[in-house]
């Protein structure tokens, strides 16, 4: 169910532009949302920060730049990304920690690097606690 929630674009997509959500996303979001009702620590994780494009970069223009993004506007969080890429054969991870104030967002990276060999990134929040 976290990964059809991430698919919904987080209510955004793009330009900030806000999306109008199917029948199917409203119940998963509802059923969520109650699974998560008496677990604030799950409830904080998941629902306080998200991922979010807007523009191209990288290599020819064939990447989209990548925000960490605040759900809430009463406090700021400090959310965790998990970074994946790969370079040709080459590919890891790691983890990177941003503190985000409330309403706002933080650059990430673009999804694709600027030379080659091209190097693809993916980002992923995996914690996220309101401050």
């Amino acid at each position: 169910m976290e990964n059809h929630l991430e698919n919904l674009g987080a209510f955004f997509h793009g330009s900030d532009e806000l999306v109008v959500l199917s029948a199917e996303d409203k119940k998963v979001l509802e059923a969520y949302a109650e699974a998560i009702r008496d677990d604030k620590e799950l409830e904080d994780r998941t629902l306080c920060a998200f991922i979010v494009f807007n523009g191209n970069c990288g290599f020819a223009n064939s990447g989209s730049q990548a925000y960490v993004q605040n759900r809430r506007a009463d406090r700021s969080v400090k959310a965790t990304i998990r970074v994946n890429w790969t370079q040709g054969i080459d590919s890891g991870s790691y983890q990177a920690t941003r503190t985000i104030p409330a309403g706002g967002r933080q650059y990430l990276g673009c999804t694709k690097s600027g030379a080659i060999p091209v190097a693809s990134y993916s980002f992923q929040v995996i914690g996220c606690q309101v401050l």
